[in-house]
């Protein structure tokens, strides 16, 4: 099976369109009905629960659970993947170090009782935001384009032109970033919350008044990238889950959301690979 994974700092997501939360833990599991657990290599991972792993290097993080957890929500019955990677636009180097990983190697695990063995075959990579770009149809694709992918710990920006990259940059802000200083400030209040429990306590309402936080982040990430092109001479597009979550103040500056923006990258992710692997 060929599949597209996305690593993200905050989501993990497939081209399967499977998407859960990047945080796990470590340890005897205190919920064993109400949540998925994988076993590997002796050791016990409750899956989405947990804190974020701050790192910014994605290959020197333990991804090794999300990885095996995404292969298996993804598909219950193929036994060897393909794998095409998103990494941040300014650190592709990385993908060396997924190879060294997870490239020819074979992985028996348990989920929830259910022992499975899988082969991971190939790895290839691309930064994400250019992915996302080839998620679009070929009659945007030949306009002046720049996709700028809002994720968990980055944004990442891609310019085109004629359909070809022409510049590529990272701004190292992301909604985990936003996420902390909303907690913040309402634990100035005499709260007790983390930066996992944001989202929920803002879909629920418990945390009002987001606006701010909102408008001063995004008005920050589109600053810097007004340092590096003049979005005024192209299409602009947003994705990724940030964008979903800030599409209000980002239409602010112009341009449009993609179509399906949280799996842009992965759906993007998905055509190169079958225009390079086939079928």
């Amino acid at each position: 099976m060929i599949l597209a994974l996305d690593l993200g700092n905050y989501n993990i997501k497939t081209s399967e369109m499977v998407c859960f939360p990047s945080y796990f833990q470590e340890g005897p599991n205190d919920n064993p009905l109400g949540e998925d657990v994988i076993i590997y290599n002796k050791k016990t991972y409750t899956m989405q629960k947990g804190d974020f792993d701050n790192t910014y290097n994605k290959a020197l993080k333990n991804y090794i659970p999300n990885v095996l957890y995404a292969l298996d929500k993804s598909s219950r019955v193929a036994k060897e993947f393909d794998l095409f990677l998103g990494v941040p636009a300014d650190n592709t180097g990385i993908i060396e170090d997924f190879r060294k990983t997870l490239q020819n190697k074979d992985f028996e695990f348990k989920i929830n009782g259910t022992v499975r063995k899988i082969k991971i075959n190939r790895i290839m990579g691309v930064g994400e935001g250019i992915s996302a770009f080839y998620s679009l149809p070929a009659e945007l694709r030949a306009l002046p384009t720049i996709v700028i992918d809002i994720g968990g710990r980055t944004v990442n920006v891609g310019v085109f032109q004629n359909h070809r990259l022409i510049k590529r940059f990272t701004v190292p802000q992301g909604m985990i970033d936003l996420y902390d200083n909303i907690a913040k400030r309402y634990n100035s209040n005499g709260n007790r919350v983390v930066t996992e429990q944001v989202n929920d306590l803002i879909d629920r309402g418990f945390i009002k008044d987001v606006h701010v936080e909102y408008t001063a982040f995004v008005k920050k990430i589109m600053n810097r990238i007004d340092k590096e092109v003049d979005r005024q001479f192209y299409n602009v597009y947003y994705c990724g889950g940030g964008a979903v979550r800030l599409e209000k103040q980002l239409l602010l500056y112009g341009g449009n959301l993609m179509p399906n923006p949280l799996f842009a990258n992965v759906l993007g992710n998905r055509n190169i690979a079958k225009s390079q692997w086939g079928e």
